[in-house]
């Protein structure tokens, strides 16, 4: 099982396509790739890679409804009993990778059992409507 140690961070690269998004200059993500690794799990938004990637998931499934993106891939049999400590998701450009979502995580795949993982984000800002008013609210764990 999976310890979560911090909350997700979206990266500046993440905020920013994000932002382009809510104002209406709309991009597509393109989520193709997951990493995992065993390094340093300090949070930061300006990060760009893992500290110490492991290897490179390919993501089996996508879903979006709502502002909800679930993605799906699974961890592979050779990282069976290595720690893993950080989680990146990735977005595509014209070919080159950005580190868009990163995790702080503390997990050790057990080598007799498959390891689905899956990864849920909240890409939808919140609104607020009221009779004659739309607020518009983003939090800061909600991007």
């Amino acid at each position: 099982m999976a310890t979560f140690l911090d909350n997700t961070i979206y990266t500046n690269y993440a905020l920013s396509k994000i932002t382009r998004n809510i104002v209406g200059n709309y991009e597509n993500f393109n989520f193709l790739r997951i990493k995992i690794g065993s390094g340093d799990s300090t949070l930061s938004m300006d990060r760009t890679d893992l500290t110490t990637p492991l290897y490179s998931l390919r993501i089996k499934e996508v879903f979006y409804e709502n502002g909800i993106v679930t993605i799906k891939c699974e961890i592979p049999p050779e990282l069976a009993e290595i720690p893993i400590t950080e989680i990146g998701l990735y977005d595509t450009v014209l070919g080159i990778e950005h580190l868009f979502s990163y995790s702080k995580i503390e997990i050790v795949k057990p080598s007799d059992l498959g390891y689905e993982l899956t990864v849920v984000l909240n890409l939808g800002p919140k609104t607020i409507k009221f009779p004659g008013v739309n607020v518009f609210e983003v939090k800061q764990n909600e991007y």
